[in-house]
């Protein structure tokens, strides 16, 4: 046997079971930590599995919550319900319920989703909510509904909509005060009133339901239709209108618009009956006849839109801006299709071709073509008149 031979197959064999050593050492290692990491990955899907089986889940539901008092708040029936592991909220599916108010149904509701909370002190409905007061016969729809039991309120956050057989309204927010049956809109405000047919935009609005009052206290634009037709329109910093009376109330910045007769109407404040077609003001108010280019101005005004006549009082003054001629007086009668007027108490004439003031205690005639007959009042009185050079 050569001795050099085995001494190279020692060492051989030697290296070899010291690789091998090491395999074996690598392989455990990288075993042990797959284990952890499997382990650990285990651990929270085991969590979760405990925490799903620790849920409430109903089919065809009934969730009622009483208040302090013993009386109901809310009753929902669900077509399935998911509780959470707290219990403190719950996932509803296919809900019709009724809001309670004083023991009384104050809503009907209905909606496709919505989700209890914070024990129930706080309700939200999403997915074709409809939701109707039995006490007045409003409906509400919108999207993104919060019902807030303890405060009586229900907030409509997107696109609100509500209907009643004397208004309809749209907005981009709604807020419904359930104890107070009244209705706040915000932000691109339309209501259309049924009789007479009205159509106001502004940016808001309260609809008070059981006194039928509909209120804004910023800007509003309002047209009275007949028909597709635009007969008047009216716009005012502060509106209210009874749905009841059928009268319009308008405050700050009031200008009026006819078609029929042409007829601007501005004052501080006015009282528009829009069936009626009159409108009062008992502030100082500028009528312009754009047709006949008459303007005539007064403390205080009654303006008939159906009959075409308006009477002002107090400080009257009438022009033409055809031929400057003026008619003052303290009242005055106009019938507005054509300038003829009459004129009572203080009056005096002007005109400018050819130039004259005439004064006097009545006058009638047309002031656009200067025909003016100026008169005194009994025997005694004069007509006096100035020609001017």
């Amino acid at each position: 046997m050569n001795p050099s031979l085995g001494k190279t197959q020692t060492k051989q064999l030697g290296n070899w079971l010291v690789k091998a050593v090491l395999l074996v050492l690598i392989l455990s290692a990288t075993a042990c930590g797959q284990q952890r990491q499997t382990e650990s990955r285990s651990q929270p899907n085991s969590a979760a599995a405990a925490d799903s089986q620790k849920r409430l889940v109903l089919e065809s539901a009934t969730i009622n919550q009483p208040n302090q008092q013993g009386q109901t708040q809310w009753k929902i029936n669900a077509k399935r319900a998911v509780y959470s592991p707290d219990q403190k909220t719950a996932q509803l599916e296919d809900i019709t319920g009724n809001l309670y108010q004083d023991g009384k149904v104050v809503l009907q509701v209905e909606a496709k989703r919505g989700t209890v909370k914070k024990d129930g002190k706080e309700i939200v409905l999403r997915d074709q909510f409809v939701a109707t007061d039995p006490r007045n016969g409003a409906t509400i729809r919108g999207e993104n509904v919060v019902w807030r039991p303890q405060q009586d309120l229900l907030l409509v956050r997107q696109n609100f909509t509500g209907s009643h057989p004397k208004l309809t309204a749209s907005a981009n927010q709604g807020k419904y005060d359930t104890s107070k049956q009244r209705l706040e809109l915000i932000g691109q405000v339309e209501a259309t009133a049924q009789d007479p047919s009205l159509h106001m935009k502004t940016e808001h609005l309260f609809w008070k339901i059981q006194q039928g009052l509909v209120i804004s206290d910023r800007t509003t634009h309002i047209d009275r239709y007949k028909g597709e037709t635009i007969t008047d329109s009216a716009v005012a910093d502060h509106a209210q209108v009874n749905l009841n009376t059928q009268i319009a109330q308008l405050n700050q910045n009031v200008e009026l618009k006819s078609l029929d007769p042409l007829l601007q109407i501005a004052t501080e404040s006015a009282t528009w009956n829009p069936e009626a077609q009159t409108v009062v003001s008992d502030k100082p108010v500028r009528i312009v006849n754009s047709e006949e280019k008459v303007t005539a101005t007064a403390n205080q005004g009654q303006v008939n839109l159906d009959t075409k006549v308006a009477h002002l009082t107090g400080g009257v003054q009438g022009i033409s801006k055809r031929n400057q001629a003026q008619l003052f007086a303290n009242k005055l009668f106009w019938k507005i299709p054509s300038p003829r007027m009459q004129a009572k108490g203080n009056v005096i004439y002007r005109q400018a071709d050819p130039p004259l003031n005439t004064t006097g205690t009545q006058a009638k005639g047309n002031l656009a073509n200067e025909n003016i007959v100026v008169r005194g009042g009994d025997s005694d009185e004069r007509v006096v008149t100035e020609i001017v050079p």
